[in-house]
């Protein structure tokens, strides 16, 4: 009981000190310790945000884009066991939330046909900038594929696998995602 609560506060002040090796760390961030962060420095994070067990954000090293590969608004909420990746530009604007196990990724493997060669072994290729809009609500196990581009206040469905962009207020849900009807004010 005792080393468990040593263990974690040894890991609190790890993760504390390791703040400063991202590109931008806003204030009141509630980071789970089982969270992981590939090459901070490319990652922008604002104030007031949420990241689940077991999330993990990849910004991976590349001559595409702008320095920074991952960019958080404020007050964003990311489930457990969400996973995001990014070669080029990956931007998650503020109050969007995730549901558990959401997949969000602007990467893919070459595809090319090389004798004696996997397809693990051929580069990382940049698949288009993703976006996702202000107020969106991404549902329980949705995938959000390279180029995709979400309008503000959106809503995807849980097990969604969103293929192409979105306008504003839209509602979302299958696979492919379709619109299903726009959002609308009382």
């Amino acid at each position: 009981m005792i080393i468990d609560k040593l263990i974690y506060l040894m890991e609190r002040i790890e993760f504390s000190i390791s703040k400063v090796k991202f590109s931008k760390f806003g204030s009141n961030n509630f980071v789970d310790l089982r969270s992981r962060f590939i090459n901070k420095k490319l990652i922008r994070i604002g104030s007031n945000n949420f990241f689940g067990r077991h999330t993990i954000l990849y910004a991976i090293p590349s001559d595409f884009g702008s320095s920074t590969k991952i960019s958080l608004g404020n007050n964003v909420y990311i489930g457990h066991y969400c996973s995001i990746h990014s070669i080029s530009e990956l931007i998650i604007e503020d109050h969007v939330v995730f549901s558990d196990f959401i997949y969000i990724s602007n990467v893919s493997h070459g595809t090319k046909l090389i004798k004696g060669e996997s397809i693990m072994e051929q580069p990382w290729i940049d698949s288009g900038k993703v976006k996702i809009g202000e107020g969106t609500f991404i549902g329980h196990g949705a995938k959000i594929l390279p180029g995709v581009v979400l309008g503000k206040y959106c809503i995807v469905g849980a097990g969604a696998i969103v293929t192409k962009s979105f306008e504003d207020y839209s509602i979302i849900a299958g696979n492919p995602a379709k619109l299903i009807r726009k959002r609308e004010e009382n």
